[in-house]
């Protein structure tokens, strides 16, 4: 037996099923069912998200200093490790996260997608169920959701469900990369001359690179998605709308409630880093504070300019 699929079944798999037959024997709908189902497993994964969010915004803003550490220690690859591990602790990077909310999301998501398809075959006899609870361990579902919507029929039969589901995701990627709050830009490493002048000779422009990342997020995956949606069942597509629906509340919710934690984690790193107080980023996050608190702040940021003037 493969031990990998034996704890996915267990762990995942099973408690997934549990729930949705908990759900369905409340509801008696596969569609409400399957919403309900897929909302609490976004619940379960939400401190994840929030703590990956988070720490992307400190890499995000530590980058430059970590590009110097790089042409600091380029020689001593031993000395840089050292160094990158005491710089990401001493400013609380945990590089860990990002990798817990991948795994926590390939796991729970692959588990709810194949429940849901084998719901959506219709005949398939889902074994699984605790006996002690139910009294019996396997079940089916009826295919029928919304009273008018059979999960196991192609969703070409309904294409506003793939379009649908399409369009979240293209309002999740305009939302992310041009209406989310904006933040100060990311300041520029002190390099030496040489390392500045191979950057620039070197092939990798981040610019470009985010600006194919942005591309391919607004418009490139809604058409992906629309053509792999197309293709399955109704009842997958009620899942992949149900999840694309929650991201983009997700990532609305959080890039505006914890705006103000990357502000202060930028200020707190101007006060534990001299060179960065010297940035004009600290300025901005001044602005950027302003801009979403009662006008209070205006006396600070013209001490702050002054300040910058004189050592000017």
């Amino acid at each position: 037996m493969n031990i990998f699929a034996d704890i996915f079944r267990y762990l995942v798999y099973q408690p997934e099923l549990n729930l949705l037959k908990f759900f369905f024997n409340i509801t008696n709908d596969i569609g409400l069912s399957i919403i309900i189902l897929a909302t609490i497993i976004n619940l379960v994964l939400w401190p994840l998200y929030i703590s990956t969010y988070l720490n992307s915004q400190k890499v995000r803003y530590l980058q430059p200093k970590l590009k110097e550490l790089q042409a600091r220690y380029k020689d001593n690859q031993q000395e840089l490790l050292k160094a990158t591990m005491d710089f990401n602790k001493k400013h609380g990077v945990n590089n860990s996260a990002f990798l817990y909310v991948i795994i926590g999301q390939i796991l729970f998501a692959t588990g709810l997608w194949t429940l849901t398809k084998e719901v959506s075959d219709g005949n398939s006899v889902l074994h699984g169920l605790y006996n002690f609870i139910y009294g019996m361990d396997s079940t089916t579902f009826n295919t029928k959701a919304f009273n008018f919507l059979n999960i196991g029929k192609h969703a070409g039969d309904f294409i506003w469900l793939p379009l649908l589901s399409s369009f979240f995701s293209f309002i999740y990627g305009m939302y992310s990369f041009r209406w989310s709050p904006k933040l100060p830009p990311v300041p520029k490493p002190n390099l030496p001359d040489d390392k500045k002048k191979d950057d620039k000779i070197g092939a990798f422009d981040p610019e470009s690179f985010q600006k194919s990342i942005e591309f391919q997020t607004i418009y490139v995956m809604p058409a992906i998605l629309f053509v792999f949606n197309y293709n399955l069942p109704i009842g997958v597509n009620i899942y992949f709308c149900t999840v694309n629906f929650l991201s983009l509340v997700r990532q609305i919710y959080i890039t505006r409630y914890y705006s103000h934690h990357t502000l202060k984690f930028i200020e707190d790193l101007a006060k534990t880093d001299p060179e960065f107080e010297e940035n004009s980023m600290v300025t901005d996050v001044e602005v950027a504070t302003q801009s979403q608190k009662p006008k209070n702040n205006k006396k600070n940021i013209s001490k702050k300019m002054k300040k910058k003037a004189v050592r000017a």
